[in-house]
């Protein structure tokens, strides 16, 4: 049997990697790795987010989405309340800003990644590639190389997975920046999954997207996320030094 990570790593996209007449609002592709510790998350991270879900919908098997959310659609009609809305968003809001969980994002801007390469790779790969060396940094320092780790990403077609899992296992063998072997494994999972780490990798890549879409109208929740940003420097600079590490901005 083999050696298991201490971490578990989900991820999620906001945004689109067409890059054939997109529109203004689609200019930025941004692809977020939340990394849980396993004890942490199968002991504090789930059931405090159940909770929740309870407590809003009276049964746990509501996928919290975005998209969903905020515009009241199926179980979330019930925010079309004012004050449910209110609190459940507050509550929400907290749930993130508590939960101990370490986040690597990439953000690739395809309008300039087009103007400066005559054959733009794409995003979704780009991202993929650069947020896993930033996760290859992050299991060095906390010495979990010699061990698997596996990332689970919410399935996005037969086509589209297989395109991806060929991306995925050129980058691991060695096409990357220091041309290391990762000791990773990908995991697809379907959309109707019920899982507490996809719903939290889709509730911060929003932010992270709607604040480089807008920089002049902060998103409320990109505050909340800084701390939890992979970092120079360790725990003693959380919220800073985070831009090149934890946040990724390609082409800069």
């Amino acid at each position: 049997m083999p050696d298991f990570n201490a971490y578990t790593v989900f991820v999620d996209e906001s945004g689109t990697d067409n890059l054939k007449n997109f529109k203004d609002e689609d200019r930025y592709f941004v692809l977020a790795f939340c990394i849980f510790d396993k004890n942490y998350y199968s002991t504090k991270a789930v059931p405090t987010f159940q909770k929740l879900k309870f407590e809003t919908f009276g049964h746990d098997q509501t996928i919290i989405h975005g998209y969903d959310m905020m515009n009241c659609i199926g179980d979330f009609e019930c925010l079309q309340d004012k004050k449910i809305r209110t609190i459940f968003l507050d509550r929400l809001t907290e749930i993130i800003e508590s939960t101990n969980f370490i986040l690597i994002s990439t953000v690739i801007d395809k309008k300039r990644l087009k103007e400066q390469y005559i054959e733009p790779q794409n995003p979704y790969e780009l991202a993929l590639k650069y947020s896993l060396e930033r996760l290859y940094n992050f299991m060095r320092e906390r010495k979990q190389l010699n061990k698997l780790t596996h990332i689970l990403i919410e399935s996005r077609g037969k086509q589209s997975n297989l395109k991806l899992e060929e991306a995925f296992n050129k980058i691991r063998s060695g096409k990357n920046w220091k041309q290391e072997n990762f000791p990773f494994e990908i995991e697809f999972i379907d959309k109707k999954s019920n899982s507490t780490g996809l719903q939290f990798a889709d509730l911060v890549a929003d932010p992270i997207r709607s604040q480089h879409l807008r920089p002049h109208k902060p998103h409320p929740n990109f505050k909340t996320l800084e701390p939890k940003f992979y970092c120079k420097g360790g725990r003693n600079c959380t919220g800073t030094n985070f831009h090149g590490y934890g946040l990724k901005v390609f082409p800069s």
